[in-house]
């Protein structure tokens, strides 16, 4: 074949391959977006494990009641509920049994904590079988023996002279001094470590007999740190009362000295390795169970039975009793110091 006859051939058939071309590339463009398609499909859909079945519904010690004829309206720059994610973790918080040798561990922080254990003997309750509680003129202290959570608290109210005098140092001092102390008798977890420390100044104010928050250090004569748990998966975990942690230490300041005046920690483990995975509530829906009395208001605030409501949060419960499982909720903040929680598992899967 001549020179000519290729090239008469190839202008000939150039149309024919040139339009078979166009339309193998269309093909090849259709065929990846409807794998695309059907792979986007796959991975929008939620995977559940709701490994525990239905789980146990959530409490605190610290709820409030809702106020008569409550009324709740939404003030967000969304102005609606935004929701969470399609599904959240929930994690197991096996109970623990009573410790071996808690005698001894009792005993050296109540030592710690200035009692004379050769005169002052731990008591029991028969309706706390897990409690052991030290008592003497000046001071209290509980423990849980599964634990050793405690609560301890120093008789101020019949001694209001110890607040004379005392002068706060700096920041650092005081949170360095409630790690001393909650590491002295080996009750500070890894968890409240690592979480945020806020320190609240207060005053003592002897006509109600209790502590005033002030604004700042100069006007306070007593420190308290708060310890917060830290984040899960990115989320704040959430104490009972929202603004305060049920974990924290009180202190006042003398001669470059720190005392205890009242401390307590309620912390409970849960096991990391060990949750399942539930379906969540839209913001939609968490904000009909709070309007219809079905949350847990943890501050009420100045408010009166018109509520605000100008944030939705989503985190975790941080409980301050012993429960089932560590549970995401859904935290409604509002004017005025409102805050109340919403369990964020869906209902059908909470007893």
């Amino acid at each position: 074949m001549t020179l000519t006859e290729v090239n008469y051939y190839f202008r000939k058939l150039a149309p024919f391959v040139a339009i078979g071309l166009f339309f193998l590339v269309i093909f090849y463009f259709l065929i990846m977006a409807l794998f695309s398609s059907i792979t986007s499909n796959r991975s929008s859909v939620p995977i559940y494990n709701p490994i525990f079945g239905k789980i146990t519904k959530l409490k605190t010690l610290s709820k409030i009641d809702y106020p008569q004829n409550a009324t709740f309206s939404l003030d967000t720059i969304e102005g609606k509920p935004i929701s969470a994610s399609d599904s959240a973790k929930v994690f197991f918080m096996p109970q623990k049994p009573v410790r071996f040798g808690y005698a001894a561990t009792s005993l050296l922080i109540a030592k710690t904590l200035d009692f004379d254990t050769n005169i002052t003997k731990y008591t029991s309750s028969e309706d706390d079988v897990t409690s052991i509680s030290f008592e003497d003129d000046e001071k209290k202290l509980k423990i849980d023996i599964s634990n050793f959570n405690f609560e301890y608290k120093l008789n101020y109210e019949n001694n209001p002279e110890i607040f004379s005098g005392s002068t706060l140092p700096n920041d650092d001092t005081i949170l360095e001094d409630a790690r001393q102390f909650l590491r002295a008798i080996n009750r500070y977890p890894d968890e409240l470590a690592r979480g945020r420390q806020e320190i609240i100044y207060l005053q003592f104010e002897p006509t109600i007999n209790d502590f005033i928050v002030v604004k700042t250090p100069e006007e306070a004569n007593i420190a308290e740190v708060d310890f917060f748990r830290s984040n899960i998966d990115g989320n704040p975990v959430l104490p009972p009362k929202y603004f305060n942690s049920q974990n924290y230490v009180v202190m006042i300041f003398k001669d470059q000295n720190y005392k205890v005046i009242k401390s307590q920690i309620k912390y409970f483990d849960f096991d990391k390795q060990n949750f399942g995975i539930y379906p969540i509530k839209s913001g939609d829906e968490a904000f009909s169970d709070l309007t219809s009395g079905k949350g847990i208001i943890v501050s009420s605030g100045k408010n009166n039975n018109q509520i605000s409501i100008n944030q939705l949060l989503f985190g975790y419960f941080d409980p301050d009793s012993i429960q089932d499982y560590l549970q995401p909720i859904y935290i409604f903040l509002g004017k005025n110091g409102f805050a109340a929680y919403v369990s964020a598992v869906r209902n059908e899967y909470v007893e």
